[in-house]
């Protein structure tokens, strides 16, 4: 397959900071990037996969299919070893009933102090998947181990990036400038893999 590297390339999500991140991380291709509020509103599709993989791929495929463009679409998620893995592909959907990311996090809290836990080992998982117009798909993962910190810390980041301190190191994720968090995160590494493929089609 040959990939015309300036295609544009819709990032399936609205979140403003997600969106940013993935056009840093994959700046060296100078893909003309979206989002979904630079089209016309749609419902979303129901993410009834059983894992972070199916989820992507359900988002993928629905939005390249709408929308005619190649689309990049990414389900993660936050896996805690004391809660069983929990909240892992709900963890979106959990910060939702919370009412925010801050909620999640106390209520996490909560349930870790409820079995005498102050903190516990985690990690993130970052499932891609890339959808080209004509139905080719690519499926790539990622995935960063640490350790939960509470209170949050940092204003960097989103999600439940201020409670995690991924392996080596002293700081959340949260606390570390874009730039370094690059470098360690889920996305990243699941964005080398795309890269790779990127680069060699």
């Amino acid at each position: 397959m040959v990939l015309n590297i300036n295609k544009d390339l819709l990032i399936a999500t609205s979140n403003h900071d997600k969106v940013k991140e993935f056009t840093s991380l994959l700046s060296q291709f100078h893909l003309q990037t979206k989002s979904l509020q630079d089209f016309e509103p749609i419902p979303s599709p129901e993410e009834n996969g059983t894992t972070f993989a199916d989820n992507a791929n359900i988002k993928a495929i629905y939005y390249s299919n709408k929308y005619n463009i190649m689309t990049l679409a990414d389900d993660s998620g936050l896996c805690i070893d004391e809660l069983d893995g929990f909240p892992g592909i709900l963890s979106a959907r959990f910060a939702e009933e919370q009412n925010g990311f801050s909620n999640a996090i106390n209520k996490i809290q909560f349930l870790l102090n409820l079995q005498g836990k102050t903190t516990s080992k985690a990690h993130f998982i970052c499932a891609l998947s890339l959808r080209f117009p004509k139905g080719h798909i690519e499926n790539f993962t990622g995935k960063v181990t640490g350790t939960l910190t509470f209170p949050p810390r940092g204003n960097n980041g989103f999600g439940y990036d201020p409670i995690f301190v991924p392996l080596g190191y002293n700081s959340t994720f949260a606390e570390m400038a874009q730039t370094e968090k690059n470098t360690l995160s889920h996305r990243n590494l699941a964005v080398q893999a795309l890269i790779t493929f990127l680069s060699i089609n």
